[in-house]
């Protein structure tokens, strides 16, 4: 979709910098979606912290399920 929006030009040097990407509208759009993650991430946490999900593996279950080889 396209958009029109003011940005201020040091954030765009910024969000340029940060995503390695130099062309304007593939960087805002990484940063987009990075926002998104990070703010699904902690509405995530937020559950878990407040008992609200339903996660039926115990903490040795999970690190044993997700324990790396090496």
């Amino acid at each position: 979709m396209r958009i029109t929006v003011d940005l201020d030009e040091s954030d765009l040097t910024e969000v340029s910098r940060l995503t390695g990407i130099k062309k304007k509208s593939p960087a805002v759009a990484l940063a987009i979606q990075e926002f998104i993650r990070q703010k699904e991430r902690e509405l995530f946490l937020k559950k878990v912290l407040a008992g609200e999900t339903d996660y039926a593996l115990s903490n040795d279950e999970l690190e044993a399920a997700t324990k790396w080889d090496d």
